[in-house]
């Protein structure tokens, strides 16, 4: 999957915001904490980056259902997390909803965020707005993206939207529980965009070193858990078409492995 040239500037010239924020008056109230970057990340590099010729039947068998819809959401989620990051070390205003902005300027023209917070009682409303604007492309408040979540930030939903031909699009959705990168579970839902995994889902969930991948299948009625140790890169599989449906394992050196009664 590639981003669009608008949104792949985007994403370089809003990594720079990060150092340049914006001074906020003092308030009684208290902003809530921003969406953490945790609720935009998916870690399944072991599946990219081993040596899939010297891996086992089973290992390989995982890498051929995780890194090619893996690869897609993380592809999505390049620009999010990076503004959620920034969003982090500026400062927020209040005007009836909490605000955190920033603004950069270099050679090529200028980029800018705000993120906009709306609490009640039941929760926060989210809303990220980029704008873009150089001598090829002006992109005004373009919605990256909403998401409506618990006062405490540490769980709820978002909706991530893109730009294809000139048309805003809800390219991905998510579903989250998040405590911090080694405690969380997040259902990832490929809900449009040119993609074949289109009604596809993702459950992702972290336990300590523990790491697992539910992929349900939904145009071919599948499932595929693959479930590994972030250190050991030791792990199973267990999918609909796939040993019987039974689960196989792999050992830290990536050899087919017999698995724990």
């Amino acid at each position: 999957m590639r981003l669009t040239p608008v949104l792949a500037a985007a994403a370089a010239f809003i990594f720079l915001t990060g150092c340049d924020s914006n001074d906020s008056d003092s308030f009684s109230d208290t902003a809530p904490p921003v969406i953490s970057v945790d609720a935009f990340e998916m870690d399944a590099n072991v599946f990219g980056n081993s040596p899939k010729s010297e891996a086992g039947a089973n290992f390989a068998a995982a890498v051929l259902r995780v890194w090619p819809v893996s690869t897609i959401i993380s592809a999505n989620l390049i620009v999010p997390a990076l503004v959620a990051a920034s969003a982090t070390q500026a400062d927020p205003t209040f005007d009836g909803s909490w605000v955190w902005s920033n603004t950069v300027s270099t050679e090529d023209g200028t980029a800018s965020f705000t993120l906009n917070a709306t609490p009640d009682a039941q929760g926060i409303d989210w809303v990220m707005e980029v704008g873009l604007s150089n001598e090829a492309i002006t992109l005004d408040d373009f919605e990256l993206y909403t998401a409506s979540t618990a006062l405490d930030g540490k769980s709820g939903s978002w909706q991530l939207y893109y730009e294809f031909d000139g048309v805003r699009e809800n390219v991905l959705t998510a579903d989250f529980q998040v405590e911090d990168a080694d405690t969380k579970t997040i259902t990832f839902t490929v809900s449009g965009g040119p993609y074949e995994a289109v009604g596809d889902a993702v459950q992702y969930s972290t336990d300590g070193t523990a790491r697992s991948f539910e992929w349900t299948q939904s145009s071919e009625s599948k499932t595929h858990l693959v479930e590994w140790d972030s250190v050991t890169k030791a792990g199973s599989i267990t999918a609909t078409d796939y040993n019987g449906g039974g689960p196989a394992c792999w050992d830290s050196n990536l050899d087919d492995a017999a698995c724990p009664e």
